[in-house]
């Protein structure tokens, strides 16, 4: 899940066509990361929830993974949320044993920016000793 749900807009200098669509000068065009990430052109079992797949991963650059934007306006805030969420993960194997309860059926909901969860995701927590 992209943590932004909209945030490449951009507005077309130029007539042009993409893959046969035509988008006339002045038209805002708006990529959602959400669906790129969906995308089964993209990804193999795209709706799935497989880490591993980037392990041996060597199409960085391909656009087939989006969730902080592209090129120079990319968001800033990139380097600090990755730093902290691989924190976090750090901190939560090395203190807790995890499992979910049952398989979520993660429906994503957007409050306007932030993509999350719409409903709790459930982990069981067990302290390490």
């Amino acid at each position: 899940m992209p943590p932004v749900g909209v945030f490449v807009s951009r507005v077309c200098l130029n007539d042009c066509e993409i893959r046969g669509q035509f988008y006339p000068k002045g038209a805002n065009v708006t990529v959602l990361p959400y669906t790129v990430h969906r995308n089964e052109e993209n990804w193999h079992r795209a709706s799935e929830f497989i880490p591993e797949r980037f392990l041996d991963w060597n199409d960085k650059g391909s656009l087939k993974w989006i969730p902080f934007g592209v090129g120079p306006r990319f968001c800033v805030g990139m380097r600090f949320a990755e730093m902290e969420f691989k924190t976090t993960i750090a901190k939560l194997v090395d203190k807790f044993e995890m499992d979910m309860t049952g398989e979520p059926d993660i429906v994503p909901d957007c409050n306007g920016v932030i993509m999350r969860p719409k409903d709790p995701v459930r982990v069981n927590l067990r302290k390490r000793v």
